[in-house]
């Protein structure tokens, strides 16, 4: 069947769609000070089996965000799941069922982490303020990997807790993008973050 053969061709595609995945390959040797090529990129990408699934559906993500004609709703079911499966992903390797717990223990500065989460139902009313908050959260911070482990937590808890505004999240007031961008960097860093220190530790 159709869908027999995208699931064996599954890993030959993502390995092929490595241009989608150089724009986050500067962004990692930017945040973890490393030299590494889209090779060994995609390799440590690709360790893990479950990560599959999420990166080819962040392929398929960015080709619907760049057509012509687009459906939201797909677009929208598409990155709910990406990000939901990378939490499943952070609560099995660190054995741990509390995201926010999982997340300050992949930190490498849990002050600074905790200086940009933005608090669940606590610092905002309703999901335009969580996304402002969020905008803001983006545009007024330097690049770092607390900065995305909290824009992970954020985008998090508006997809599980809320239906998408699809202009206000993934095009934004002004059409840059920055949030449904900045969210797919978080979950391939985060990704990446997870095999190299199953990498440090052994595992």
């Amino acid at each position: 069947s159709v869908l027999h053969e995208i699931y064996i061709y599954k890993p030959l595609y993502v390995e092929e769609s490595k241009n989608h995945f150089e724009l986050y390959l500067k962004n990692v040797n930017k945040l973890f000070n490393s030299d590494i090529d889209i090779n060994e990129f995609i390799s440590i990408l690709t360790k893990n089996d479950k990560h599959k699934d999420i990166l080819f559906s962040c392929i398929e993500l960015d080709n619907r965000l760049n057509a012509n004609k687009m459906n939201e709703h797909t677009m929208g079911a598409i990155t709910r799941s990406i990000v939901l499966s990378v939490e499943e992903v952070i609560k099995d390797y660190k054995e741990e069922r509390k995201l926010l717990r999982c997340l300050k223990s992949l930190s490498e500065d849990e002050k600074l982490l905790k200086s940009y989460i933005i608090e669940e139902y606590e610092d905002y009313n309703s999901s335009d303020e969580l996304l402002e908050l969020l905008d803001k959260l983006i545009c007024d911070n330097e690049q770092s990997l607390e900065q995305y482990l909290a824009i992970y937590h954020a985008s998090r808890n508006y997809l599980a807790h809320y239906n998408i505004d699809m202009n206000k999240f993934f095009w934004g007031e002004d059409g840059e993008r920055r949030i449904i961008s900045n969210t797919i960097s978080s979950v391939i860093i985060i990704l990446y973050k997870i095999e190299i220190m199953k990498e440090e530790f052994g595992i």
